[in-house]
Formats: structure tokens, C-alpha cells, sequence
């Protein structure tokens, strides 16, 4: 494994085109990309846990006897979880490494997977869900440093895209296998099934290839520090990175709550069985999986067009997403609401990858996991936990149609409001964080 090390960034162009168009960390390419398929994954496999719940909410409401806002705490009592410890758990892998502690968190979760499964009522399911997003919590953060140090910046939009699609693949594909399962041998059984691949890829991420990160003064290489003062001194005086937060909030409001949503709404709409939905819901999720991608590689190409790229391409998704989804809710024709749902979902995919990329920009390498765990952290404990919850609660009150449509409207104007603010700190912010200093990276095991 060789080492790399950054060239001086200048306000030249020239500096910046050569800094841009080179990874930070340099491994063989095979074993950048045999790495990133793992993390894929695994990504995958961490969506498809964390929807299985909403697989099952239509079984486990009769079981249980459950209101729609319970449904949809349920589905929040994993997020809130991650949220909380999704910042302390980043700041000690940019403290100690990333690869061993992602096999520790990825074995918890899968365990309190397993758990979920024994669970006899209400309050166990709570905990064991609670427990899963706790093992969940850092694997996003460690991703995106991984993802943003083996590739170059003018790729990260479509390696983003490319990863989020384990997103969409896991949140459609692990819908319609739950559903499955469940239909054909019960909802325990979904939970049994979930743990074997989790425990597997624990054991691979033990053997992961990690770097550590070193700042050059006067020609001389020197570890840095990573203190949570200084990560939360560096956040606050980004307002650009405030924004990115306060979108990844608004956009995990929405994106969460249509997709936890989804199988309740097609079963009551259409009258479908949680089989049915589920395959309906994998069908639209497979669709979208072209969001991430296409919507990657154009926030990169407008990204060279103009520095500011990223966040005019969020700004037309934003729009069109909303008024996808509200064709979606207010059209009583099967396939319309297929179709719609789908471009929406493909849309929000999309905000997602470049809100990422716009992140990881105005990251500083050294402490990039735990300034990008606070977009989780936002992403998960704000948007995430509200989503659901909110349209559940909503719903009871004036039916899941409109409860999903009003949380789409608000979320979307928060999002613009959002852009507008990091359209207009964003150029300023990035000078600042280059002001920084120049850092090397070099194998943790150098």
C-alpha cells in the first residue's frame, strides 16, 4: 500500500484542478473497489434491517395492538438511538481507526437484530430496536471517509451515488424479502434470517485496510489531534455545513416517511397484503436506484462547471421531488402513483448523494467521520425519529394521505431555505477549511 501525499492547496487553479483529481489515500484499485462493494453491503443490509420493522407494521399493529403513532415510534426508536450515538462513536474512530471499530458496531447490531426477533411486547421491542441503532451508529460516518479519501473529489457524486443505491436497494429489496418471509414463515422469522450476514461481514471488516492522517509543518509530518471542541468550534463557524445538516434533516424527514409509510399506504389503498406491498414497494425502490447514480454524476459535472454545482442540482430536485410526490398521493390510478412515488423517491436519493458530497468537500481529512456523523446525527435524530413519528400521528388524525403530503410540502420548503443558505456561505466556508493546512495520509498499520 503507498503512501500519497496531497499537494499544497493554492488559490491557483492549477493547484486546485491536481488536488481535486487525485485520492487523498491511495490503495490498488481493485482493492478500493473489492472495499467499497463490502461497505456496500453492508449499507444494504443496514437499510434492510431498519425497514423490516415498517415490513411489519401491519402485523405487528394486530399483535401488539398498536395506534399508528406507536407504529411510528417504533420505526423512530432506531434513529433516535443512532442520532444520540452517532457523533462520540465517529469521533473515536478518527481518534483510533475506523475498520475494527465498524466490526464491533456492525456484530452489536446484528445481535440486537436477533433479539428483536424474541421480543413478547411492546417495551422489548422498543429496547431492541433502540439497541440496533446504537450498533448502526458509526458505520455511515466511517463509509463516507473511507468513500472520500480512496476516490478524488470530482468522483465523489458518483461514488456517493453509487453507495447510496445500497440504500434504496436495501430499503425496496429488504421490504419485499421481509414481507416474504413473513407471510410464508412468520415475522419472528425475518429477524433470524437478517443476522447471519451481518455477522459474517463483522468478521471481514476486522481485515479492512485503514489510513491515518498527518499534518505537514515545515516539511514535517504531525498527527493532529481530533478534540470534539474543535470539531464543534470548526462546525459552528461553517454556516455552509449548519445548511448541509439542516437539509439532511428536512430530506430524511420526507425520504423516511414515505418510504417507512409505504406498504401501510398501498395495503390500505389498494388493499394489498403485507406480500403484496412489499414486492410494490422493491418493484419503486429498484426503479429509483437510478436516482443516486444519475443525480451523482450530474452534481460532479455541474460541479466543474461552477464550484457551487452540487447545491444549484439539490435546489431543482427539491422542487420536482415535491411535486412528484404530491401527483403520487393525490392520483387514485395504480400506476401513476407507481411512477410518481418511484421518481420521488429516485429524487430524494439524489439530494441525499450530493447534501454528502457538498459535506465531505468542506470536511477537513482528519476529522471528516466525525463532522460527517453530525449530518447522521441531524439526518437520523431529527429527521428520521420526526418523520415517521409525525406522520403517524398525523395520520390517526386526518388520514395517511394527507399526513404524508403535508410532511413532504413543509420538509420541501425547509430544504430550499436551507440551499439558499449554503449557495451563499459555501465558496467562503471552502476557502476557510483549505486555510487549514496540507495533511498526508498513510496506512494506519505504517
Amino acid at each position: 500500500m503507498s503512501q500519497e501525499t496531497t499537494k499544497p492547496t493554492t488559490k491557483g487553479e492549477q493547484d486546485k484542478v491536481s488536488t481535486d483529481s487525485q485520492a487523498e489515500f491511495q490503495v490498488s484499485r481493485w482493492k478500493a473497489y473489492f472495499w467499497f462493494g463490502i461497505i456496500w453491503l453492508t449499507m444494504a443490509l443496514d437499510y434492510a434491517d431498519r425497514q423490516a420493522v415498517a415490513a411489519l407494521l401491519p402485523i405487528l399493529k394486530k399483535e401488539f395492538m398498536l395506534t399508528d403513532a406507536q407504529g411510528g415510534g417504533l420505526m423512530s426508536a432506531l434513529t433516535v438511538s443512532l442520532g444520540i450515538f452517532v457523533f462520540p462513536i465517529a469521533l473515536l474512530m478518527d481518534k483510533w481507526g475506523r475498520g475494527k471499530l465498524i466490526a464491533v458496531m456492525v456484530f452489536v447490531w446484528s445481535l440486537a437484530t436477533w433479539v428483536t426477533g424474541m421480543c413478547k411486547n411492546y417495551g422489548q421491542l422498543l429496547t431492541a430496536r433502540a439497541v440496533v441503532g446504537v450498533g448502526e451508529a458509526g458505520y455511515g460516518p466511517a463509509s463516507a471517509a473511507f468513500i472520500s479519501t480512496w476516490f478524488p473529489k470530482t468522483l465523489r457524486g458518483r461514488m456517493n451515488g453509487l453507495f447510496t443505491t445500497a440504500i434504496v436497494f436495501g430499503n425496496s429489496a429488504g421490504i419485499a424479502f421481509v414481507g416474504y418471509l413473513a407471510y410464508n414463515h412468520g415475522w419472528k422469522s425475518v429477524f433470524g434470517v437478517l443476522t447471519i450476514p451481518g455477522i459474517i461481514l463483522a468478521l471481514l471488516f476486522w481485515f479492512m485496510p485503514d489510513y491515518k492522517a498527518a499534518k505537514v509543518d515545515d516539511g514535517q509530518p504531525k498527527a493532529p489531534k481530533v478534540k470534539v471542541l474543535d470539531v464543534i468550534k470548526y462546525v459552528v463557524s461553517s454556516k455552509a455545513l449548519l445548511a448541509v445538516y439542516l437539509l439532511g434533516s428536512a430530506q430524511y424527514c420526507v425520504q423516511m416517511s414515505i418510504v417507512s409509510w409505504a406498504p401501510s399506504y398501498f395495503a390500505r389503498t389498494f388493499g394489498m397484503n403485507v406480500k403484496e406491498a412489499g414486492a410494490v414497494v422493491a418493484v419503486m425502490g429498484l426503479c429509483a436506484a437510478i436516482g443516486p447514480i444519475l443525480f451523482g454524476y450530474l452534481g460532479d459535472y455541474f460541479l466543474k462547471k461552477h464550484p457551487r454545482g452540487r447545491i444549484i442540482t439539490n435546489v431543482t430536485l427539491a422542487i420536482l421531488m415535491c411535486v412528484a410526490l404530491i401527483t403520487a398521493l393525490n392520483s387514485k390510478e395504480f400506476m401513476i402513483v407507481c411512477v410518481f412515488w418511484s421518481l420521488a423517491w429516485a429524487m430524494m436519493a439524489g439530494i441525499v448523494v450530493n447534501n454528502a458530497a457538498t459535506c465531505q468537500d468542506l470536511s477537513p481529512v482528519f476529522m471528516r467521520a466525525s463532522v460527517f456523523s453530525l449530518i447522521a446525527v441531524c439526518n437520523h435524530l431529527i429527521g428520521s425519529s420526526i418523520g415517521p413519528l409525525l406522520s403517524g400521528i398525523l395520520s390517526d388524525k386526518i388520514g395517511l394521505k394527507l399526513a404524508l403530503m403535508y410532511v413532504g410540502i413543509g420538509s420541501t420548503v425547509v430544504m430550499l431555505i436551507a440551499l439558499f443558505i449554503m449557495h451563499a456561505y459555501f465558496n467562503r466556508d471552502l476557502e476557510k477549511m483549505r486555510a487549514m493546512g496540507t495533511f498526508t495520509l498513510k496506512s494506519s498499520k505504517e
